[in-house]
């Protein structure tokens, strides 16, 4: 199964229905400078990587300015770029297939900095405002490298890291490679153990995604369930806060076959059962890219793993069911 057409389709949402038009930055004077950077909390030592200084009118509007403006900093031979914002134990979030980290709902991240954590969020590699080296395969393994770098480069104290889909199996794929001690718990959402023991939705939800000509609305209802119409007022209005930066064709085409190996190779899966990490898998029961039966093969496969499937919520379920998402954050961080 390949996660490519949600991915482009969140990704066309975000772009189409409310995010500043064309890559006309926002006026950073509007936001204090001083009032939306981070510094090093207690949790996190720096490294002597150098971030660079803030990128002009990469701040958010509105409410959402506390986020603070996008830093790059080099990290496994690219530039990540990366916002941080907030104070307390260290939280990493990883975006899905062809997301920016545009995508991450300003009221979640909002909601994790009054629960007492400091947020690092970042564009994966060649999306927005991280470069790419296209001589190299892409794969989620090499996502996972580029995130435990970032994560040595910010002198992040085994921070916990929430994945969204394809992040979540970044994430799962981290946790069976040879840096999985750098992180501490990993929380999934919408992700797939992978290989030929992934389960697929329906083919017909797959070929809407797959269709230039499907709608925005469209694609939001089928990331969201029936119902959660405003879930999906909340989540528009949230990314059309975020200056817009769109990743290249090149991009979403390299992701996109990514995941293809990713959902064609069963090394994560044979991988699973040896994981250390505490890890707790969420999916939302009504998720019909991401059948909530990969949640339960993914708890079976791994030791001690907690399951949390969010009744009635979609592939978006963190961001649909945000009070209830924040709790298993907090109670298992």
């Amino acid at each position: 199964m390949t996660m490519a057409a949600v991915a482009v389709a969140v990704s066309l949402v975000g772009l189409s229905l409310g995010s500043c038009s064309g890559d006309d930055p926002v006026n950073s004077s509007e936001v204090p400078v001083s009032s939306t950077e981070t510094t090093a909390s207690s949790t996190t030592t720096r490294s002597e990587a150098v971030p660079s200084e803030p990128i002009e009118g990469s701040t958010p509007q509105g409410a959402a300015a506390f986020l603070g403006p996008v830093r790059t900093i080099e990290a496994n031979g690219i530039e990540i770029g990366y916002r941080q914002f907030g104070e307390g134990e260290p939280l990493l979030l990883i975006m899905g297939q062809a997301g920016t980290m545009s995508l991450w709902d300003y009221t979640l991240m909002q909601g994790l900095v009054e629960a007492g954590f400091e947020v690092t969020m970042f564009d994966n590699r060649g999306m927005a405002y991280s470069t790419d080296d296209v001589s190299k395969p892409l794969t989620l393994e090499l996502m996972a490298h580029d995130t435990v770098a970032l994560i040595e480069a910010l002198g992040l104290e085994k921070p916990t890291v929430v994945g969204w889909s394809m992040g979540g199996e970044i994430a799962l794929t981290l946790a069976t490679g040879e840096d999985a001690d750098k992180v501490g718990t990993i929380i999934t959402c919408g992700s797939t153990p992978g290989g030929s023991h992934e389960v697929d939705g329906p083919p017909e939800v797959y070929r809407e995604l797959a269709d230039p000509d499907i709608s925005p609305e469209r694609l939001l209802e089928l990331i969201f369930p029936t119902g959660a119409a405003d879930a999906i007022a909340a989540f528009v209005s949230s990314i059309a806060l975020y200056p817009s930066k769109a990743a290249s064709p090149e991009s979403i085409k390299r992701q996109a076959q990514a995941e293809d190996t990713y959902s064609s190779d069963d090394s994560v899966w044979d991988g699973l059962p040896h994981v250390q990490n505490k890890v707790v898998i969420t999916n939302g029961s009504a998720d019909v890219v991401v059948p909530v039966q990969n949640a339960y093969l993914l708890g079976e496969r791994l030791n001690g793993a907690v399951v949390e499937v969010f009744g009635g919520a979609g592939h978006a379920a963190l961001m649909q069911d945000q009070e209830r998402f924040i709790e298993v954050v907090v109670r298992n961080a």
